[in-house]
């Protein structure tokens, strides 16, 4: 059996050598002494064995008798390639061209692949071109000679020794707030586990293990919430698993992380499942994975959350995306439309590099953009993260004169690759009496565009957490059975950076039949109703605020309330007092044509004689002009 397989191994290599001859009659083989045609068929059996410094020496001595050999020069490039002497393998290829022209163009393609991972990017580019090639590697030479032209800003920073160790660390991930960071950390030769690690003054501590979720298994490529208070991530080899490597998920209750859960089939395969990454609102996972039903290698799949809170099948992002190479490490940004990755199926320098493709809004994804050199180069590069802002970057790259080892490094974004301005809106939610908290219901809207930002509801202790982006006011409404309704008016419409980010610590008061008296000094305001400059007015920005109080007052049909408005201090106090009763005036109307019994309303102005803030600043006198309600007791 051995004696078979060897033979076997000799003849294809025999068969490779005639195929880059492109099936030209062995005249020169045929034409050597026979002690040579005998050591050139032991050479070409020592190559297929991997015997490479043998084989070398083999086909040297044949070439130093007979150096008009063709054949041996391209065996022993083939030779030098194994041993990663590129140029030598170069100059064999270019010494065999030149004894037969009729090689090209299978040779000019080698030529061309041996400079590409020489970074000798114009080189290959021609060679490719002249042989024809119309592969991957052509468009990665068209590419690499453009960015090369054309580098791009970058300044990588090591994250400093309380992150970096002599032991690799790689796929970075941070919360929002940018001040918790966890990752992936090899120690010793095989065992992953997940480190973290606290910003305190600008400077990173000494990362450590996250012991509640690192076991005798592997565990890697951490995602953790905006809010630093969900984790998932990739476990391999426990026995619950799926496949190989499964996706598991954790969450902290009272500072404590949970064990991790394995959610099963269908997120998970038998197949290997991996690096996640969530959206924003938690409703969609982006992962890798090699199950079957991708394109080629690893690819990119998306799985959406069910209403059960289960995930459901799933979807494989599609060709634009992804290639019949492999794609991996996910990140999609804040802004749940801009999707980073690594890939080695698109153009680019050599190796994995990073892409980003967004979202449009017809749930397409656009063509990847290869973020450019010198963030991509002719090695790896993966594992990306970036910041809320869109201006920097997490990732890892290969220590200095260190290939084997990785650190963890960021680097600013050049603005061409940056994602939109955003901000975010974190709450805790609870009762204004008992101070329990509440899973009240959120609901976040763009006042301008009318579309809803977020809804759903706060978790079981009354957290919740939303991205804005920039550029938009928005409207936040909170509701829980049996308590008065919050609103609150989020700005960011004429910010060109990101503003905020917004703390909210909200109690809503419980509705207590018949109206206690307390109540009558607690009126809610109504931030998102808007009316013209000096007039009653009403704008089209206050009729989903409008609603809302319609709506709980349909909902709760035993209340009676009373419409209050009020002014700042500029202005005549006679012109003011008419302005703010005007104003009430206007709410209470709509609340009549909208079927509101009219004996469950009524209205009064207040002026400026009930300030909330000094009016010696426009901010603060913007606080004065409001509009609210108050329990009236039967």
């Amino acid at each position: 059996m051995k004696v078979l397989k060897h033979a076997l191994i000799v003849a294809l290599v025999l068969v490779w050598m005639g195929c880059t001859l492109r099936a030209q009659p062995p005249a020169g083989l045929s034409e050597l002494k026979n002690k040579h045609q005998k050591l050139f068929k032991e050479a070409g059996a020592l190559t297929a064995a991997g015997e490479w410094e043998p084989a070398c020496r083999l086909v040297a001595e044949i070439l130093r008798v007979e150096p008009g050999f063709a054949e041996g020069w391209l065996l022993q490039a083939h030779i030098q390639e194994k041993k990663d002497s590129l140029g030598a393998a170069e100059k064999s290829l270019e010494q065999a061209l030149a004894l037969q022209p009729g090689l090209a163009p299978r040779v000019l393609s080698q030529l061309g692949r041996l400079e590409f991972a020489q970074q000798k990017y114009q080189e290959a580019l021609e060679h490719l071109e002249q042989a024809g090639d119309e592969s991957l590697l052509l468009a990665s030479a068209r590419f690499a000679v453009l960015a090369t032209a054309q580098p791009a800003p970058f300044d990588p920073q090591p994250l400093g020794p309380a992150i970096n160790t002599a032991d690799p660390e790689y796929l970075p991930f941070l919360t929002a707030d940018g001040k918790m960071l966890a990752f992936t950390r090899r120690v010793g030769q095989q065992q992953e586990d997940v480190f973290w690690s606290q910003q305190v003054e600008g400077r990173w501590q000494e990362a450590l293990p996250l012991r509640e979720v690192n076991s005798l298994y592997n565990e890697a490529a951490p995602y953790i919430s905006p809010d630093g208070q969900y984790l998932a991530l990739t476990i391999c080899g426990r026995p619950d698993g799926q496949g190989r490597c499964d996706l598991y998920f954790s969450r902290k209750e009272k500072g404590e992380w949970l064990p991790p859960q394995n959610p099963g089939a269908p997120l998970n395969s038998s197949s290997w499942d991996a690096q996640p990454s969530l959206s924003p609102d938690g409703q969609r996972l982006f992962f890798a994975s090699r199950r079957p039903g991708g394109l080629g290698g690893t690819d990119i799949w998306m799985a959406q959350r069910l209403p059960d809170g289960q995930w459901g099948e799933p979807q494989n992002l599609g060709p634009v995306v992804n290639t019949p190479e492999n794609e991996q490490s996910p990140f999609l940004h804040f802004d749940g439309q801009s999707l980073f990755f690594m890939s080695n199926g698109h153009p680019g320098m050599g190796g994995f590099d990073l892409f980003r493709s967004r979202l449009r809004p017809d749930g397409s994804w656009e063509q990847p953009l290869n973020l450019g050199y010198p963030i991509n180069t002719h090695a790896d590069e993966g594992g990306l993260f970036v910041s809320l802002d869109g201006k920097t970057a997490f990732y890892a790259r290969a220590s200095a004169g260190r290939q084997e080892d990785t650190d963890l490094f960021s680097f600013g974004m050049y603005p061409e690759i940056r994602s939109q301005p955003l901000s975010y809106v974190e709450g805790k939610i609870q009762d204004a009496s008992t101070r329990n908290p509440l899973p009240a219901r959120v609901e976040i809207v763009g006042l301008t565009t009318g579309d809803t930002l977020y809804y759903g509801n706060a978790d079981g202790q009354g957290h919740f957490w939303a991205c804005l982006p920039a550029g938009e006011d928005y409207a936040l409404t909170v509701s829980e059975k049996d308590h008065l309704f919050y609103s609150d008016n989020l700005p960011l419409a004429n910010t060109g950076e990101p503003g905020g980010p917004f703390f909210l610590n909200i109690g809503l008061q419980p509705i207590l039949l018949p109206i206690q008296d307390s109540l009558l000094d607690e009126p809610v305001v109504l931030h998102n109703i808007f009316f013209e400059f000096g007039s009653a007015a009403l704008l089209p920005e206050s009729f989903r605020e409008l609603r809302q109080l319609k709506r709980f007052l349909a909902e709760n049909p035993g209340l009676r309330i009373r419409i209050n408005g009020h002014t700042d201090s500029v202005g005549s106090d006679e012109d003011n007092q008419l302005l703010s009763e005007s104003r009430a005036k206007a709410v209470y109307y709509y609340l009549v044509a909208e079927g509101i019994e009219l004996e469950r309303l009524s209205y009064a102005g207040f002026g400026e004689s009930r300030p909330v803030a000094p009016n010696d600043t426009e901010a603060a006198r913007q606080k004065n002009r409001r509009t609210e309600f108050e329990l009236i007791r039967e």
